[in-house]
């Protein structure tokens, strides 16, 4: 490579996003949650959390909820954030008594039973058959 080139690529900027470069908008690239309208209004988001791997159970998370959805062992559930005319009415969650998710899969309710199992709860609903993460 001539020297010239290399003067080229190391002058480059390392990233560019939409003609700016990473160092402009904070030094990261968008997730996949973020658009391109919310970038240029320069909003700020926090990553998406990581996948997590929750104890198998042998019945569903909305199983689980309903049978211990009287008891005191979960924390009342946060309000959800979005508007009620924006929900999605064919998904229901039990655990907020709204439309909006799938009790199923609404992660927290996930993480709230997961601590309950760690804790020495709910023991009758682990799936002992199944590998364990």
């Amino acid at each position: 490579m001539s020297s010239h080139a290399s003067e080229h690529y190391q002058n480059r900027p390392k990233r560019l996003l939409f003609g700016k470069e990473s160092s402009e908008i904070g030094g990261k690239l968008p997730s996949g949650n973020r658009t391109i309208r919310n970038l240029r209004k320069g909003v700020r988001y926090t990553q998406k959390p990581p996948m997590e791997c929750f104890i198998p159970l042998r019945v569903s998370v909305a199983e689980v909820f309903s049978e211990i959805v009287y008891t005191n062992l979960l924390s009342k559930p946060v309000r959800m954030r979005s508007a009620p005319g924006r929900r999605d009415k064919n998904r229901y969650c039990e655990y907020h008594r709204e439309h909006g998710h799938d009790t199923n899969e609404y992660r927290i309710l996930k993480s709230e039973i997961e601590k309950l199992i760690k804790s020495g709860y709910l023991k009758e609903f682990v799936d002992k058959n199944s590998q364990q993460p």
